[in-house]
């Protein structure tokens, strides 16, 4: 459940004494309604809700994650900025470096993934601001 991922993100941060949260987000069938076509997908109205109030924390980096082709980036970013969601990157990470225990040049880094492929389902998108509020909460990081 996303809620569970939200709490073990929040709480490893909290240990490792982090100061990002990252959110692998992917558009299709998760952010925008899949037309499998080659114009622009409908956004889900509650996903750009919270996606725009996500980045009211300062710990929450967006990474849009898509198998979309890069030609396509730019315009899938600006969709989403018309309506004040404003991702930090597009498939990559680049803040996290490879690691003696971990390799990120392929695989990106990310604490939480919202993909429909991995059991994200629409209705989670109304459990994830409330949890992440009891989550900040609950390691202290706002009172």
């Amino acid at each position: 459940m996303i809620s569970d991922a939200i709490f073990a993100a929040y709480n490893e941060a909290h240990n490792r004494g982090w100061n990002k949260i990252y959110w692998a987000i992917d558009i299709h069938n998760t952010i925008a309604d899949s037309n499998y076509k080659n114009n622009m997908p409908d956004v889900i109205d509650e996903a750009m809700v919270t996606l725009k109030d996500l980045k009211k924390y300062p710990e929450t980096v967006l990474i849009l994650f898509s198998s979309c082709y890069p030609a396509s980036y730019d315009a899938y970013i600006k969709n989403f900025a018309k309506y004040g969601v404003n991702f930090d990157y597009f498939n990559e990470n680049p803040l996290v470096s490879n690691t003696e225990t971990g390799d990120f040049s392929k695989k990106f880094y990310f604490n939480i993934i919202l993909e429909d492929k991995a059991g994200f389902i629409k209705k989670d998108w109304e459990i994830i601001l409330p949890t992440v509020e009891i989550a900040r909460k609950s390691i202290c990081i706002e009172k």
